[in-house]
């Protein structure tokens, strides 16, 4: 596996889950409208989905790395390749990395 590519997919995940955040706080009604509400309570769907893929690509790369130390996986850099894609667009993004 590349050494490179979990630290390089947490950092992205990181960036997104930041983003969407931010787009949240500058672009929701709520927020336009002097409601403060939370992520959960908002009726934006955007960010509370963004960051429940961020949530969820997260813990496949925790599973895949607790997996590969214990020695009970042998092909976690398939996975790692798939989570990938979804950022191949962001600075970074290797040409071999790609399944």
């Amino acid at each position: 596996m590349d050494d490179q590519l979990l630290p390089w997919l947490r950092t992205q995940i990181a960036e997104t889950r930041e983003l969407a955040h931010e787009h949240h706080l500058g672009c929701c009604r709520h927020f336009r409208d002097g409601d403060v509400l939370g992520l959960e309570a908002c009726d934006c769907y955007g960010p509370p989905r963004v960051l429940a893929q961020c949530e969820a690509h997260t813990a496949i790369l925790d599973a895949t790395e607790d997996a590969q130390s214990n020695g009970e996986w042998g092909y976690p850099d398939r996975i790692l390749k798939a989570l990938a894609l979804a950022y191949q667009h962001c600075d970074g993004y290797r040409e071999e990395w790609k399944p």
